[in-house]
C-alpha cells in the first residue's frame, strides 16, 4: 500500500513538473537577460520578424459593430478597437475618454459633453460634434435596427453647440446619461 502512495505521488510530481516545462517557451526575457527591461522594451522589432498576438476568450463576438451588438464579449473585443465618450476607471467613477468634460443641466435631462481636440480616425478625418451626433442619429433611427438602439432609447435628440460641443438630450430627468455613454466599454 505504501508503494502505490509513494508511486502515485511521485508521479503526480513528474507530470507537474513536465507540464511546467512543456508551458516554458525557453526563450530569455529582460528578467532573465543581462539586458536591463528597459531597453528591451525600447527596441523596435523588425516588421518580418513580429508575431500575431493570440488572445483566448470564451466565445466568438458577435458583431465588431459597437452599435449592432450587445453582448459583453463582443463589447470587450470592441474596446481594444474604439474609444468611447466616457468611461468607467477602476473605481466605477466616469471619467473623460474622447469627451474631456460633461455636465448636467439643472433639470438633469441634458448633458453637454466638450470633446477632446485633435482626435483623427484611422481615414485622417478629425472627431468632432457633427460626427457625434450623426453617429447617434444613426444609432438611434429606428429603421437602422440597431441591436444598441433599445439601450439608448431615453435619448430624445444630439444637438451641436459647437465643433468641439455636443448635447444629449432626454424627455424626462435622467441623471444616468454618462453611465449609458460609459457602459460600452471594459474599464481601465
Amino acid at each position: 500500500m505504501k508503494t502505490k502512495k509513494w508511486l502515485g505521488l511521485f508521479t503526480t510530481f513528474m507530470v507537474s513538473i513536465s507540464i511546467l516545462i512543456g508551458c516554458s517557451s525557453g526563450e530569455k526575457t529582460a528578467e532573465t537577460s543581462n539586458q536591463p527591461a528597459t531597453e528591451t522594451a525600447t527596441q523596435e522589432v523588425p516588421v518580418s520578424e513580429r508575431k500575431p498576438l493570440r488572445i483566448g476568450i470564451e466565445a466568438e463576438p458577435t458583431s465588431l459593430d459597437p452599435f449592432n451588438s450587445s453582448d459583453s464579449i463582443s463589447s470587450f473585443v470592441q474596446s481594444g478597437m474604439f474609444e468611447s465618450l466616457l468611461k468607467f476607471d477602476q473605481d466605477l467613477n466616469i471619467v473623460p475618454s474622447l469627451a474631456t468634460e460633461f455636465s448636467f443641466n439643472e433639470n438633469l435631462n441634458e448633458v453637454t459633453l466638450k470633446l477632446r481636440q485633435g482626435v483623427k480616425f484611422h481615414d485622417g478625418s478629425d472627431l468632432n460634434a457633427t460626427v457625434v451626433k450623426q453617429n447617434f442619429d444613426f444609432l438611434m433611427d429606428p429603421n437602422n435596427k440597431l441591436a444598441r438602439r433599445s439601450f439608448l432609447s431615453f435619448i430624445e435628440e444630439v444637438n451641436v453647440v459647437d465643433d468641439y460641443t455636443v448635447t444629449f438630450v432626454s424627455a424626462d430627468p435622467y441623471a444616468a446619461i454618462p453611465a449609458y455613454l460609459a457602459h460600452y466599454r471594459d474599464w481601465e
